[in-house]
């Protein structure tokens, strides 16, 4: 992960990644969790496109899922659509891996195209295999 925020360069502001996730939350809208910057940097956080040396099947997260040894299992998120750098998460709610709150869509630079993509840095980039 810390090689995909070195390409992306979050603004010097952001604080929070936002996980947006294909799934839908519990109470209607978009699935979330929200992880700080700093440990999106630790060298035990990656993304995963790959098990055992195949792609990642649904089941386990596909197209991309969020590996972070250094936290609870719930945090891991599947089904990556986008991920947002923000300085605050407290118009998403509590950040604590519910539906974002309000209409519930994805960052609107990530609502484009069905493919993973980096929303809200400086500079967007796709996430390709």
């Amino acid at each position: 992960m810390h090689h995909v925020l070195d390409l992306a360069r979050p603004l010097p502001q952001a604080r929070y990644a936002v996980f947006y996730s294909l799934a839908d939350g519990a109470d209607g809208g978009r699935y979330y969790d929200v992880h700080e910057l700093t440990n999106m940097r630790h060298d035990l956080t990656l993304l995963a496109y790959e098990m055992n040396g195949a792609p990642l099947s649904i089941l386990h997260g596909a197209p991309l899922r969020l590996r972070c040894e250094n936290v609870l299992g719930y945090k891991m998120i599947k089904w990556i659509a986008a991920i947002e750098s923000v300085e605050s998460f407290a118009e998403l709610g509590a950040g604590q891996g519910r539906a974002r709150a309000g209409a519930g869509e994805l960052p609107r630079s990530a609502a484009r195209s069905r493919r993973p993509r980096l929303a809200g840095f400086d500079v967007v980039g796709q996430v390709e295999r």
